[in-house]
């Protein structure tokens, strides 16, 4: 007897319906110790600290916001060296184009564009509270759902994998989304402004990156889904391996079964299925004779 599948079919070991088994597994695994890492921070800040302060849950908002004016300074700072320019007027008056730039109202695009980020930015450190309450809702939610997954994946249970199908694609859709919309805006403040092609390309590609890695487990994990689903309904119909092979291997020419007993199953002479003649009488009449009165 060869090794069994682990999908609960009859058939042999198939290392794709297995390797997709323990991937589930491992991102069940993987789900629930985020899941704890996202609670555990804010209900830490709610309960022992006095100032609850909520963005240190949040610091890449802050580093990104220094780094990008740190960025931004540098860039006004080489601009001013290559592109002061003096202009001489009547009587010695000496301006540069820097302080002409700086006469006029308009704010120039690249300021609009810097103000508009960085006031984004604000925003969301503002609502740092709210924020930190819906990372910790969407934590609760994800802990039971990882633990029905894993449940799912060791008992071969399909059913229980579904609320987290569910609830992983709306996350992608409803969180994943708007993040990279606020990663492209600074990516294209990157390019566009700051000509930082190459930094901006490796923001826009990281986390792109990031999110089809999370978006092939959801695949891998409805691929084991359906796997499962197939084999349950297959063992429930009563499907069986040893079912659907069939007891004797006869050649497709070989016409209807035969009863057992069937003299055409032995071999008369070179000619296999070989139908003897009945017996017929010496007379060579094939009936019998009817009864005269």
């Amino acid at each position: 007897m060869g090794k069994r599948c682990c999908c609960g079919s009859g058939s042999a070991c198939c290392g794709c319906c297995c390797s997709k088994r323990g991937a589930t597994v491992c991102f069940s695994l993987v789900g629930l110790a985020l899941a704890v890492a996202v609670i555990v921070p804010p209900v830490y800040i709610y309960a022992a600290t006095e100032d609850r302060n909520f963005h240190l849950l949040f610091p890449a908002l802050e580093l990104s916001k220094d780094a990008l004016e740190h960025l931004t300074d540098k860039s006004d700072f080489a601009e001013e060296d290559s592109d002061t320019v003096v202009i001489s007027g009547n009587g010695g008056f000496e301006k540069t184009v820097e302080n002409i730039m700086e006469d006029s109202s308009e704010p120039s695009p690249r300021e609009k564009y810097k103000s508009a980020i960085f006031q984004l930015i604000s925003d969301i450190q503002a609502n740092a509270p709210y924020l930190a309450f819906a990372s910790f809702c969407i934590g609760c939610a994800n802990l039971p759902i990882h633990f029905m997954l894993l449940c799912g994946a060791t008992c071969k249970s399909p059913c229980l994998m579904l609320p987290w199908l569910a609830v992983t694609l709306l996350e992608h859709l409803i969180v994943g989304v708007p993040l990279i919309v606020f990663i492209g805006i600074i990516a294209l403040y990157l390019a566009a402004q700051l000509h930082l092609y190459l930094l901006s390309l490796a923001v826009m590609g990281s986390i792109l990156l990031v999110f089809f890695l999370s978006l092939s487990s959801w695949f891998t994990v409805h691929a084991c889904y359906a796997e499962m689903y197939r084999m349950s309904d297959y063992v429930t119909y009563g499907g069986n391996e040893d079912q659907q092979q069939p007891l004797i291997n006869r050649p497709s020419n070989s016409g209807p079964a035969l009863p057992p007993g069937h003299p055409s199953g032995q071999s008369f002479g070179q000619h296999q299925g070989y139908y003897p003649p009945h017996h017929q009488s010496s007379n060579g009449r094939m009936y019998p004779h009817l009864p005269q009165a």
